[in-house]
């Protein structure tokens, strides 16, 4: 029996009894996997003709290589902020953005306690005292991921308000960075020194006191707690109020553009399923959470709810079906243009998002 069977908005689903197969990567963490556990499990899938066929990746690197190879072996999936980049890349295999996830809430900066001074004593640090804690400081993270993007925009935040010759820098342990890196100045006492690390390694590396501190992804970043909560603590994370609501990390669905082209009422179908999935989730977050942990293979309790913001249907409606929809979407593009390499050609606007798909999804749910 599935776990939804008989609750809110899953009641009654007849499954249409034919599938075509869709090959889908999501990624082993509960903001990144619980969409696609609802919708295979609550029968969303089922309903509109979905077969996927999961690929369980650590990150969106290993995802986009899959979906933009000449020879794809992944047609749509799950992205993170730090690859959504792909979607302004209008080189090569050409992909786009196809639907909103959520705000994601699983980056973390995280320190051996007592390293942040904490003023206020209620373990939030608020912009000066991060600024200055940072400087001469060596953070770990994998490069070219969420983690990556999100320091360099807590980087930007920080430095706001600081004249050039104050603001704190990145130097990066390896040269030639992607996307390129420019620093404001070259004073020494500025510099935020930044080591590769993968993002596996970290939780384990700070329990056993060879770093200090680590910037990580879920589910990582919650793995944290398990083995080196005595010593470590969070000291910001993408959804702590130094971030701007404009500033927060989406996480949405990327399609491959030619499986698009060649398959437009299957991907239609593929989101109607995923509209009507996030609608559960959004009133059934716990069990959402229990669905991700089993299509990953995870105990349950290993995903936290409180590792993402779920989008409502009246927040769906407003970003697509309303003006004040494509604003956002022009934010994100504005954004997601710092991460593209220097060289890489840039997709136009109206050519990164097929707003079309989501919004036939949401009167589709609306007319039935």
């Amino acid at each position: 029996m599935m776990f939804c069977s008989g609750l809110g908005f899953a009641s009654g689903i007849q499954d249409s009894g034919q599938r075509i197969p869709v090959r889908v990567g999501i990624h082993n963490n509960g903001g990144g996997s619980s969409l696609a556990a609802v919708a295979l499990e609550c029968g969303f899938f089922a309903k509109y003709g979905i077969d996927p066929i999961f690929t369980i990746v650590e990150s969106g690197k290993t995802e986009m290589v899959a979906m933009r190879a000449n020879r794809r072996s992944l047609d749509i999936g799950y992205i993170g902020t730090g690859a959504i980049w792909n979607a302004l890349d209008a080189s090569g295999n050409s992909v786009s953005l196809v639907f909103f996830d959520n705000f994601s809430n699983s980056e973390n900066l995280l320190a051996r306690k007592g390293l942040f001074s904490d003023i206020s004593g209620n373990g939030l640090r608020d912009k000066e005292t991060l600024f200055n804690g940072l400087k001469g400081k060596i953070v770990y993270m994998e490069y070219n991921t969420s983690s990556e993007v999100w320091f360099r925009q807590l980087i930007d935040i920080l430095n706001d308000g600081h004249p050039v010759s104050q603001k704190i820098w990145i130097d990066f342990d390896e040269k030639n960075k992607f996307p390129a890196y420019h620093p404001p100045n070259t004073n020494v006492k500025n510099k935020v020194s930044v080591v590769q690390m993968q993002n596996s390694r970290l939780p384990e590396a700070l329990a056993t006191g060879k770093i200090d501190i680590a910037v990580c992804y879920a589910p990582m970043a919650q793995e944290y707690y398990a083995v080196a909560a005595d010593i470590t603590e969070s000291i910001a994370s993408s959804v702590t109020e130094i971030f701007l609501s404009e500033q927060k990390f989406l996480s949405a669905w990327i399609a491959s553009d030619a499986w698009l082209e060649s398959n437009r009422r299957l991907a239609q179908n593929f989101i109607n399923a995923l509209y009507e999935a996030a609608l559960w989730r959004a009133v059934h977050p716990s069990e959402a959470m229990r669905a991700a942990e089993r299509l990953c293979g995870k105990q349950t309790g290993t995903f936290d709810v409180t590792d993402l913001e779920m989008f409502t249907q009246s927040e769906y409606e407003w970003y697509f079906a309303e003006s004040e929809g494509c604003e956002y979407i022009r934010s994100l593009y504005a954004n997601a243009r710092k991460l593209l390499p220097e060289a890489v050609p840039v997709k136009p606007f109206d050519k990164i998002c097929d707003k079309t798909l989501m919004i036939n999804a949401i009167l589709n749910n609306k007319n039935s």
